[in-house]
């Protein structure tokens, strides 16, 4: 018997391992896997096994061990991407997963399992990114084969078609049915050339009944595709007369609307027109003329808009709006001015509503220095509208009330030890007023053999109609 070539007997290592991978085998028959390959020609020999430590040879064993497995994934993968015939539509990277495949059964056999596992790696994503190609594949030929249709190319539809069935999903419904659509239009395509080889030569002739006549049988033929792009241009060619009519007709009733400023009606007719002479000039520059209309009259609308946002001191509104504008009209000034103004209000706005969300952080001397800052620039604002006076009465009241010091009465029972956390540790009382700023506070009252216990409480910032009086003593006895 002759002897197996070297690429035979790579891919019988592949289609084992591949059956080994998919059938679960007994690991001794993968120890049979290798033991064959050892006795295989080896290119630059391995270390010794005696000559390697423990950890060594256990790292050897892994390495060879992930190798298989690869290569038994890359059997699975390359059963599975065969029968497209990969080569007929990525010869190039096809080539290139099996030089990977040789280069890593080299390295296998040598005994070099680094080299190898990193070879199979490398060919089992390229014959992934074959199978992740194929629906790729099949869109651009479909799209090929379009274009192939309407220049009625016969064969060269044939054989684009007949590498789209190689590339089709098993089992799709959908692709096969695609595919069955493109196979009844090829056997239509003679039949179509003809018939618009026929009309095209009345027309040439000017035999325009003819040609009408020739169009009418061509429409009602089950040979014939009614819908290709020839045959439609054709049968435009042949109407061209009687719509020229329509077209100067729907063109001057376009430009006495656009006139009169009704927009729709006139789009309405122009586009008309375009429909009817699709290259016509007059056509494209009187919709061109609507659609700037429609863009200023929008334009406009969004200035009153935003002018309306901004006499009610609403600027963040106001900026959103400005914002669309930018975005629509990129060099309107006007629009970029008052952006910029509103957004300092937008922004200015946003602090006081920062300050204002929690009016115990004014008690804060930065946080109060903020509020004091936002005052003094609030006060240099002119013209002020009632949104912005109401902030600025606000929040001086807001400071006002932070600063000052609530009484605030604590009652105990006279053994607990007391603490007001951040505050003063005050000792054991039946009674001990405190005068506190605005805030939340927590005491602790402290007892030997008895559990602490926590008090939270809270001296609002609007003044109270008496006293705040806390009750605070230890917890239970442990």
């Amino acid at each position: 018997m002759r002897a197996l070539t070297r690429q035979q007997r790579n891919w019988l290592v592949a289609l084992l391992l591949a059956a080994l991978a998919v059938l679960l085998i007994a690991p001794q028959l993968r120890q049979q896997r290798l033991d064959a390959l050892d006795q295989q020609p080896r290119g630059t020999a391995a270390p010794p096994v005696a000559a390697l430590s423990a950890s060594q040879r256990a790292v050897v064993a892994q390495q060879r061990q992930r190798a298989q497995t690869l290569l038994a994934e890359i059997a699975v993968a390359a059963e599975t991407l065969q029968p497209s015939q990969p080569q007929r539509w990525a010869g190039e990277q096809y080539n290139s997963f099996n030089n990977w495949l040789s280069q890593g059964d080299s390295a296998f056999a040598s005994s070099n399992f680094d080299r190898a596992v990193a070879s199979y790696q490398a060919a089992l994503t390229a014959v992934q990114q074959l199978l992740e190609q194929r629906p790729l594949r099949l869109a651009e030929l479909l799209d090929e084969a379009a274009q192939l249709y309407r220049d009625f190319a016969a064969s060269e539809l044939a054989e684009v078609l007949q590498l789209a069935e190689l590339l089709q999903p098993e089992n799709s419904a959908e692709s096969a049915a695609s595919l069955e659509r493109w196979q009844q239009q090829l056997s239509l395509l003679a039949a179509t050339q003809q018939a618009v080889n026929t009309i095209t030569a009345a027309l040439e002739n000017d035999q325009l009944s003819a040609a009408a006549s020739a169009v009418v049988s061509a429409r009602h033929s089950a040979a014939v595709d009614s819908q290709h792009p020839a045959l439609l241009a054709v049968a435009e060619q042949l109407q061209r007369a009687q719509q020229q009519a329509d077209y100067q007709a729907a063109l001057q009733r376009g430009y006495a609307d656009l006139s009169s400023g009704q927009l729709d009606s006139a789009e309405r007719a122009l586009q008309r027109a375009q429909q009817l002479q699709p290259s016509s000039e007059a056509a494209a520059s009187g919709l061109n003329q609507v659609l700037n209309q429609r863009r200023q009259r929008d334009i406009d609308e969004q200035l009153r808009l935003a002018g309306d946002y901004e006499n009610r001191e609403q600027w963040q509104q106001a900026v959103a709006v400005y914002q669309q504008l930018e975005q629509r009209a990129p060099g309107l000034l006007e629009a970029q001015v008052r952006l910029l103004s509103s957004r300092v209000r937008a922004e200015f706005d946003q602090q006081w509503q920062q300050l204002t969300a929690a009016p115990y952080a004014l008690v804060a001397p930065q946080q109060r220095r903020s509020a004091q800052s936002w005052l003094q620039q609030a006060e240099q604002i002119a013209p002020r509208g009632e949104r912005l006076h109401r902030q600025i009465a606000e929040l001086r009241e807001l400071l006002q009330q932070t600063a000052e010091k609530r009484t605030v009465l604590l009652r105990s029972d006279g053994i607990t030890e007391v603490t007001v956390f951040k505050v003063a540790e005050l000792g054991r009382f039946n009674q001990h007023p405190l005068q506190l700023l605005p805030g939340r506070y927590t005491a602790l009252g402290s007892c030997a053999g008895h559990r602490d216990r926590q008090v939270n409480f809270e001296v609002t910032a609007a003044t109270p109609s008496a006293a705040l009086t806390v009750d605070i003593t230890c917890g239970q006895p442990l």
